[in-house]
């Protein structure tokens, strides 16, 4: 988030257009390697590589983004039950005990 809203700081965007415009030119997919946009390249191969970036920047930041949210907020559910009561370590076996406990009796929803 940090590189992206520094990204978005420094840039000259005025509204989302301008933001994914501007995005777009920095950033550029040719042949599977991120690099500026080279000079005398046509207008129609510059948007299509722009519009490809930028859908492949956003796919990739939702992917990870739900990855890093399945993986973490169960563990983040067990370290907020440690906190509350230590005792559920040594009862429930540790943290896998715990994640084991969460599934059984509330289901792999919770």
């Amino acid at each position: 988030f940090a590189e992206f809203r520094d990204f978005l700081l420094l840039s000259s965007a005025a509204d989302l257009g301008d933001v994914v415009e501007v995005w777009g030119r920095s950033m550029t997919d040719l042949n599977h390697s991120f690099v500026t946009v080279p000079k005398g390249v046509s207008e129609n191969e510059k948007r299509k590589a722009q519009a490809k970036a930028v859908s492949l920047h956003l796919l990739v930041g939702a992917i990870s983004g739900g990855v890093s949210r399945t993986v973490v907020a169960p563990l983040e559910r067990v370290k907020i039950e440690y906190m509350l009561d230590s005792t559920k370590i040594t009862t429930d076996g540790g943290v896998l005990g715990s994640l084991k406990r969460i599934v059984r009796t509330e289901g792999a929803p919770a």
